[in-house]
């Protein structure tokens, strides 16, 4: 009970009670506390703009991040987490479209460095009929802002060019340790997007989205997939036999 009284007093749940504290020659219970909120404060904000750093570029992003920190505590066990309800938060509060489109990407891109690799998908699985899914460090999101290409160039210390705004079936995912994004065709978005339900499943609604692509391109997109391993086995692979490898 007292650790969670503290935490609600630091986080700024609760009010400053200085009878919990002692004191020093120095300082009264109520500034000693004080130092332990200001530092959450610092460590969160500085949390929100690192994980949140493409919002943070954009005009009016830094005020929403103050917004968040106003009202939204930071309970998560570690600051990976600082801003999880990001995109909830401002789209409850009806944050700009585009604000809310790169939260989302900022998001992803956070998730995605943090999320397991899955399974390699091969052509031997591939022909089974096995079920598959996406890879646990993609996320998909139907933009209608090019905020990935501001992002990129923003991040990197240039200025960006204004929003566009179009169609942008976009990919992220996780490669050799770096996250990298891709805009992919609508059938192609439309086969990821439905690759859980079933390999027939996806080619359909990829079908139904723009046959003519599908029918030219789909070997390509596989291997695609494959190689930025951005679609994985539904379930591991069994285990081989004891011997199986020294046979082999």
């Amino acid at each position: 009970a007292w650790q969670e009284r503290f935490a609600a007093m630091v986080s700024g749940q609760a009010p400053l009670d200085g009878s919990w504290f002692t004191g020093s020659s120095r300082l009264s219970p109520t500034e000693q506390i004080a130092i332990y909120r200001r530092q959450y404060e610092l460590r969160f904000a500085e949390a929100l703009r690192k994980n949140f750093g493409g919002l943070a570029s954009l005009p009016g992003g830094e005020s929403w991040l103050d917004r968040y920190m106003a009202l939204e505590p930071c309970l998560t066990w570690t600051l990976e987490g600082a801003g999880h309800r990001m995109v909830e938060f401002m789209a409850e509060r009806g944050g700009p479209p585009q604000l809310v489109e790169m939260a989302a990407l900022d998001r992803a891109v956070g998730q995605g460095f943090l999320a397991a690799e899955g399974a390699p998908l091969d052509p031997v699985t591939l022909m089974s009929g096995a079920a598959l899914r996406l890879a646990p460090h993609v996320t998909l999101l139907r933009h209608r802002f090019d905020v990935h290409r501001w992002r990129s160039v923003a991040l990197g210390g240039e200025q960006p060019e204004a929003l566009e705004e179009g169609d942008f079936p976009l990919v992220i995912y996780r490669l050799e340790r770096r996250m990298k994004h891709i805009v992919m065709p609508p059938a192609a978005f439309a086969l990821l997007q439905h690759i859980h339900e079933g390999l027939n499943e996806a080619l359909a609604a990829a079908s139904e989205v723009d046959s003519s692509a599908l029918q030219a391109n789909v070997r390509e997109w596989f291997t695609l997939f494959s190689r930025r391993r951005l679609v994985s086995p539904a379930s591991p692979p069994a285990p081989s036999p004891p011997g199986a490898e020294e046979e082999a």
